[in-house]
């Protein structure tokens, strides 16, 4: 049975910002590009995993970020996604980290797959979603989140360095001012 235009690929379900599942396609019939949602489903997804692995005083600091999250869109989303897997792998790597060796494989793999998707896309045989953003995108996210409790729970969250991350993933707004403006 044909697949329709308007539906994901196969096996991959698509979010939208308050984490329902959809195709995040355009209007049936409309040959018009995604309009971005908002808040930014990729960030609402990384919000919500940390506050689920955050201590209380940790947790503090990630509710200051509320208002910059709900102003944001998923035009960069799978950027961010793309950067979270990067950071893991940058975190399971730094020396001295032996106790979340085990996770380096699996960021690796996370790695592997933003490698063959951003290869996939210089050859434009898939266009990143303006409006939504995949399950598979969303696991280099979980991938992060993963790295980041191992190391919290040998090291402390103060050795993670969530924050800056969060901080360089909200200025990848599109038509936003990076940090060297």
């Amino acid at each position: 049975m044909p697949v329709p235009d308007d539906q994901p690929p196969a096996g991959q379900r698509v979010h939208g910002p308050s984490g329902d599942v959809s195709t995040g396609a355009a209007p049936p019939g409309s040959s018009a590009p995604r309009a971005p949602l908002s808040p930014s489903p990729m960030l609402m997804h990384l919000d919500d995993a940390l506050r689920n692995v955050l201590p209380d005083d940790e947790y503090a600091k990630l509710t200051a970020y509320d208002t910059q999250v709900a102003a944001t869109t998923s035009s960069g989303d799978f950027h961010r996604c793309a950067r979270c897997a990067q950071w893991a792998v940058e975190l399971a790597e730094r020396p001295g980290r032996r106790a979340v060796v085990h996770l380096a494989e699996s960021v690796r793999a996370a790695a592997r797959q933003v490698h063959d998707t951003a290869h996939a896309l210089r050859f434009a045989m898939i266009v990143p979603g303006a409006g939504a953003v995949t399950d598979v995108e969303l696991s280099w996210v979980d991938e992060a989140v993963s790295a980041a409790r191992a190391v919290a729970e040998r090291d402390g969250w103060e050795a993670v360095g969530w924050e800056a991350l969060f901080a360089e993933l909200l200025a990848m707004e599109p038509g936003t001012p990076g940090p060297d403006a």
